[in-house]
């Protein structure tokens, strides 16, 4: 799967186009030659942490 970054130059800021597998590594953009690190891949969060319950409401009904 391919990465789309944007250059941090501010005179260039072009969209690149990279293999998956550049991430958390040093490039040099193609169009103004800066070298920066492309992001790497987030982390999930704990499935913990993803899944909540709604909290339980004990209403008893009159009647």
């Amino acid at each position: 799967m391919a990465v789309h970054v944007i250059c941090p130059s501010l005179r260039c800021r072009k969209i690149l186009t990279m293999d998956d597998n550049v991430r958390g590594t040093l490039v040099t953009c193609r169009y103004c030659s800066m070298q920066f690190r492309v992001p790497a891949p987030r982390k999930a969060p704990p499935p913990s942490a993803t899944v909540r319950q709604a909290p339980s409401t004990n209403l008893k009904v009159a009647g």
